[in-house]
């Protein structure tokens, strides 16, 4: 579209529009585009970035709704401290620090309302803009007025659909993905196997981190025997699926519908197991997991705890361990066991173990290798005929 303005081609103009209105109708009603099922959160951006400097230029009035549904989208998914919500994303794992917008933001209110919150946390870390970011907004943003975003709400609810629940309460951020699909053999198609995000004003995001390959630890449940799927470092052609029975990824999912203790159903073959989370208060919140023991099979459910290689580990017998290279398996020998990291404590009861780390496979490199701050902390909580269910406190000291 640029080229036809520049050399006066209309056909070129013409041939653009078509495309760009293609793209358009390829987005959700919800505002984000998908490879296979699902957002894909960082590729979202590129799309609004397209979008937003085809409308400066071109003026044309078909892409404000496409833009304004995008610009929505990441308002909601993005947590209080500016970094991006990695529970819907079937691409890319949680990834820290602030999220800056484009040109495609700046057109409609609520995208205005998401630059300038991502521009407040931005020049709060003492960083500057790039001279190529701030170029890009003054020849193609918009002016006007703004909508602020969900973050800053002490209390806000979203439903997309059947497929993912945000619920905010302040200083709480949960997020629920109910999306599901069967495992890709594309590398970069991600298993949808985390569907649990928990992320706390004080702490920033303690349990989730999103999706891999080859690694059911990183799985909310997992049903038959998790060593079956595994990463061969160096292995540049790897089978993505199990060598015998074990179900890593549900085949259904669903949001429960009370929002004051929002959760899911999840149904993996025979087997349903079910996550709630309950904020008792501005400094805890209750984690449920529960089975059906439906399948005769084993069954464990994984939180996948965000690591911070700086602040030691400490269990409940007082030792304090630091999370590096070394791996870690410890199990609670008795009820009240705890963990604390990074000014969080999670306490649960006997049988429940902690495994580090728990790395994922990295599509970016060849042989998939992961460096160690890609690791998951895991606490595995085995079920059994007799133990049908855990809770689990989470408490921000």
């Amino acid at each position: 579209y640029c080229a036809g303005l520049v050399f006066e081609h209309d056909a070129w103009k013409a041939q653009a529009r078509t495309f760009i209105r293609k793209v358009v109708e390829a987005q959700s009603p919800y505002g984000w585009w998908s490879e296979h099922v699902g957002p894909l959160v960082s590729y979202n951006f590129r799309y609004l970035d397209a979008l937003g400097v085809y409308y400066a230029l071109s003026g044309d009035e078909k892409v404000l709704e496409a833009l304004e549904r995008g610009a929505r989208y990441h308002a909601i998914f993005t947590y209080p401290d500016g970094s991006s919500v990695e529970t819907v994303d079937e691409r890319s794992p949680y990834h820290s620090g602030v999220r800056l917008g484009n040109p495609g933001f700046s057109h409609t209110p609520t995208g205005r309302g998401y630059l300038k919150q991502q521009h407040a946390f931005h020049l709060k870390t003492g960083r500057r803009f790039d001279a190529d970011y701030a170029a890009g907004l003054l020849l193609y943003g918009g002016e006007g007025p703004i909508e602020e975003t969900p973050a800053i709400r002490d209390r806000y609810t979203y439903r997309m659909g059947d497929q993912a629940l945000i619920v905010r309460r302040r200083p709480w951020f949960l997020s629920l993905s109910a999306f599901v699909c069967e495992p890709a053999d594309n590398r970069w198609i991600q298993d949808r196997q985390n569907f649990v995000s928990v992320f706390h004003d004080r702490t920033g995001l303690i349990l989730g981190g999103g999706n891999t390959k080859l690694q059911p630890l990183w799985s909310t449940f997992t049903v038959g025997d998790p060593s079956l799927l595994k990463h061969i470092p160096g292995d540049e052609d790897p089978d993505f699926h199990p060598t015998g029975f074990l179900l890593h990824v549900p085949d259904h999912a669903s949001v429960r519908e009370d929002e004051d203790t929002p959760g899911l159903i999840l149904r993996y073959g025979q087997e349903t197991c079910g996550v709630t989370l309950i904020p008792r208060s501005d400094t805890e919140l209750n984690l449920i997991y529960e089975v059906t023991s439906a399948s005769g099979r084993s069954v464990e459910a994984h939180l996948t705890l965000i690591p911070h290689l700086d602040r030691p580990l400490r269990v409940a017998s007082g030792e304090q361990i630091r999370l590096g290279e070394k791996p870690l398996a410890w199990s609670a020998d008795g009820d009240g066991s705890w963990i604390e990291h990074a000014d969080w404590r999670l306490s649960f009861p006997r049988g429940v173990r902690v495994i580090w780390p728990a790395l994922p496979h990295n599509p970016y490199r060849k042989g998939g290798e992961a460096r160690i701050e890609e690791a998951r902390l895991i606490v595995a909580l085995p079920f059994s005929p007799k133990i049908s269910r855990y809770e689990l406190t989470l408490d921000i000291l």
